[in-house]
């Protein structure tokens, strides 16, 4: 089987993702494996040929001159398969080949609030779009925990069997052969306190400046572990700013902690393995997870964890970490104190640390990868990889082609592939003496008008949901019509006013002109789609609708009157312009 692995460009300032992609790109091309395998990277890479791959760039494949082509063409061209992405990677089109994809966690609809996953960067409607979009067409998704899956399976419905859980791995930078650099050995002069007087005094925390982080309630337990408990601990940030570190700052100097604080930025790889190394325990609140690096990283360097209790959180870490209430910076002082007070303890969470990572190697990830390779050339070998598939579509359907039982059944089929139930029941009623001559063809006739009458009382109770406040209800509801009934015009209008309701007007629109092409002599559509144009401005594109559905409902007064009015604003908006 001829596999792609799209290997993402993501910035080392983004952290983990970056680490994660590094480590199993770096292992991977270290595997054999019976299948074809082609890497597609972009950005700058410095990789080595190796006789088991080919390797693409992926800037220069996706155009041809100035033209842009799209991923599943340049995918194409190369006779791919099967597609492994691996890292989360945005994608702005449907990609045509069954495909594998990891995802880190579903935060945006766990913890909304927070504004890195709502209003800043990748936003909630972009973050929502991606995976309501991705995930249901994934051949496979690959998360590191149970718990990883449960949210998976409880927002998109996604079928477990096609959920796999396949734990994170330590990155390979923590183990690789550690050559501190002259900048590096300048850096730990400068800072040379962390690194003798102060030794295994300091709490590390290696974490980008997000809110989600939880820096404060570090700020928080420093201040009570100095000043309750009287031992004299600082703390070292490192991290790239995402828009929160200075409010840290200010905090900082609040707390009056400013002379026991470091903030250090981004480090090499080499300073990062001796601050865990010289570090008294990596501290980690983040409010998100299910999965984490950073312990992982401190298990393989003998550092012991003080870990958020989120979910997913026992079953990666184990009992190798202390476990802690993100929220009580008193349960994080607590147990910096236990830590101090007890050796025992803090040997055993060491011991306990490397055992948990020797069994965390990316070796182990890509062989369980390999595996699902294997499981899946199964279902892959069953339609040609060497051409697109492509069904066999009839001309344009209208009443002079079908000419007879056959093309009837031909079209019939077609429908029933794209989940087009109302236009094969539209089909059906055109031709009711072939329908009434073969018992088959009544028997279809009874069981699309039952889907249609389990579509109707889908969308009537995601109508009451709506109508009740229920939003997210309600657009379950919608999108669960339109996995069973994708021309369900009623579905499509009720999610673009729903879309528009809650501010997502890019998707309202997609959802009123995908409504309309289905059917553009829908009453309640038409107008609902008209007043939305006209209030964001779009005067000429309400008239054309409007023109169209009077085209064919030339005695409905009510749109006229609405049509008269609106070319009257358009026409005072053209004079006033001259």
């Amino acid at each position: 089987m001829k596999v792609g692995i799209i290997v993402p460009k993501i910035s080392p300032l983004v952290g983990g993702g970056h680490t994660f992609t590094e480590t199993i790109l770096e292992a991977f091309l270290q595997t054999e494996s019976r299948h074809e395998l082609v890497i597609f990277t972009s950005g700058t890479r410095n990789l080595e040929p190796n006789s088991g791959f080919e390797f693409v760039d992926l800037d220069k494949a996706s155009r041809d001159g100035k033209t842009k082509i799209s991923l599943s063409e340049v995918l194409r061209r190369h006779k791919i398969e099967v597609v492994w992405f691996l890292s989360v990677m945005i994608l702005d089109e449907k990609i045509e080949i069954p495909y594998i994809m990891p995802v880190w966690d579903l935060q945006h609809r766990l913890q909304p609030y927070f504004p890195e996953v709502s209003i800043a960067g990748w936003n909630w409607e972009s973050r929502e779009n991606f995976y309501r979009e991705i995930l249901p067409r994934a051949a496979y998704i690959i998360t590191g925990t149970n718990a990883g899956r449960s949210e998976i399976n409880q927002f998109y419905r996604i079928p477990n069997e096609r959920i796999k859980v396949i734990p994170l791995v330590v990155p390979s930078q923590i183990y690789a052969k550690n050559d501190i650099s002259e900048d590096d050995r300048a850096y730990m002069l400068k800072y040379s306190k962390l690194f003798g007087e102060n030794r295994k005094r300091y709490l590390f925390f290696p974490a980008q400046f997000w809110p989600h982080k939880n820096h404060i309630a570090v700020l928080l337990a420093l201040k009570i572990v100095r000043e309750k408990y009287g031992l004299d601990f600082y703390v070292v940030f490192i991290g790239a700013d995402h828009g929160n570190k200075g409010y840290i700052k200010e905090k900082t100097m609040e707390l009056e902690l400013s002379e026991y604080i470091y903030f250090l930025g981004f480090v090499s790889s080499s300073l990062l393995i001796q601050l865990y190394k010289n570090a008294f325990a990596l501290v980690f609140p983040s409010f998100f997870g299910p999965d984490n690096l950073p312990p992982l990283e401190a298990f393989a360097l003998g550092c012991p964890v003080i870990a958020a209790d989120v979910p997913g959180a026992r079953e990666q870490l184990g009992d190798a970490a202390v476990l802690i209430n993100p929220k009580s910076e008193m349960e994080i002082a607590d147990a910096v104190k236990d830590l101090h007070e007890n050796k025992d303890l803090r040997r055993m969470l060491v011991e306990r640390g490397y055992e948990k990572a020797s069994a965390l190697q990316p070796e182990g990830y890509i062989k369980r990868v390999m595996s699902l390779l294997d499981e899946f050339e199964f279902i892959r070998r069953c339609w040609s990889g060497e051409n697109a598939y492509k069904y066999p579509i009839p001309e344009k359907v209208n009443v002079k082609n079908v000419l007879d039982k056959e093309s009837l059944i031909s079209y019939t089929n077609y429908f029933i592939h794209l989940k087009e139930f109302k236009r094969i029941k539209d089909l059906l009623d055109k031709h009711m003496d072939m329908v009434n001559a073969d018992p088959k063809m009544m028997e279809l006739l009874r069981n699309i008008e039952s889907v249609l009458a389990e579509v109707k009382r889908a969308n009537h109770i995601g109508e009451d949901l709506f109508s009740s406040g229920d939003i997210d209800g309600a657009k379950n509801a919608f999108l669960s019509v339109m996995d069973i009934c994708t021309d369900s015009t009623s579905a499509c209008n009720n999610l673009a006013v729903l879309y528009w309701e809650t501010g997502e007007i890019d998707t309202s629109l997609k959802y009123f002109e995908r409504a309309l092409a289905g059917d553009p002599f829908d009453r309640a559509l038409v107008l609902n789609f008209c007043n939305v144009l006209a209030e964001l401005g779009r005067i000429e594109n309400a008239v054309k609708v409007l023109k169209n559905y009077l085209s064919g409902m030339p005695d409905d007064e009510e749109v006229r009157e609405l049509l008269v009015r609106l070319e009257n604003i358009r026409k005072q908006a053209t004079e006033k312009a001259d």
